[in-house]
């Protein structure tokens, strides 16, 4: 008789765990559908609708790492929709830390220009043995995956980094969220449907994260002091050169 009690208990308690379950997963993907019509609609109204859909979610006390991140991703957009894609004086570290120094000497840049190769050489002058990292780019100058780290000075999360007159390293933190990372394509006239795999790899929840790459030659050419990037490289290739 025990045993057939624990195993009613234990049937009633699977029954009850998938019925939690798969209300979860019906109201996750309910409350994902409204999420995305509401980003696409730039309507902060029907996005506090849909945080309230995901608060209510997070009383079924289940997968809760996955409604915060929804719900982070909310009060993210707050910041985020609703602002015209324009350009911005105000990019502080940018302007006063590099513009700024190069125009004293002898440069005539502008927010928004990217740096010339003259002009890394001459930062690299004035620091010179030095790792040099200019970050807080404007958003205009860097990829749609660079995350977008103060919307109204229109400055991105992006770095370079400078040694021996040259640009060694670049990077920045990355985008995360889908919706945010479709906003940015569409700002760089990029057509989203054309990069779905790369958004969808976002949706299954992904933590904030940064990315960079690293000139390995070029680091080799600068600490050697090399007069040529060919002469750090194993193999190189040029117009002249095919093999080995």
């Amino acid at each position: 008789m025990k045993l057939v009690a624990v195993t009613f208990i234990l049937i009633c308690s699977l029954l009850f765990n998938s019925t939690r379950a798969d209300d979860f997963s019906d109201a996750i993907v309910k409350a994902k559908k409204k999420l995305g019509e509401a980003m696409n609609k730039n309507d902060k109204a029907s996005l506090l609708k849909v945080r309230g859909d995901f608060e209510r979610i997070l009383q079924l006390k289940k997968n809760e790492w996955i409604v915060n991140y929804y719900l982070a991703s909310i009060d993210f957009a707050f910041s985020y929709i609703g602002i015209e894609e324009k350009n911005n004086d105000d990019v502080k570290k940018y302007t006063e830390s590099a513009i700024s120094l190069l125009n004293k000497h002898g440069f005539k840049l502008k927010i928004g220009d990217d740096f010339e190769p003259e002009a890394e050489r001459k930062l690299c002058a004035l620091f010179p043995d030095t790792l040099i990292f200019t970050y807080e780019w404007p958003m205009d100058i860097k990829p749609f995956y660079i995350w977008p780290k103060d919307i109204k000075k229109r400055v991105s999360g992006g770095f370079d980094a400078l040694y021996g007159g040259v640009e060694i390293c670049s990077g920045g933190q990355r985008v995360h969220i889908p919706e945010i990372l479709i906003q940015r394509l569409k700002a760089k006239k990029l057509n989203p449907e054309n990069f779905k795999w790369y958004i969808d790899a976002f949706r299954y929840g992904a933590p904030i994260h940064a990315g960079w790459s690293i000139g390995l030659e070029r680091l080799t050419q600068a600490m050697l002091k090399l007069d040529n990037i060919r002469e750090a490289t194993l193999f190189p290739r040029d117009r002249r050169r095919l093999t080995p």
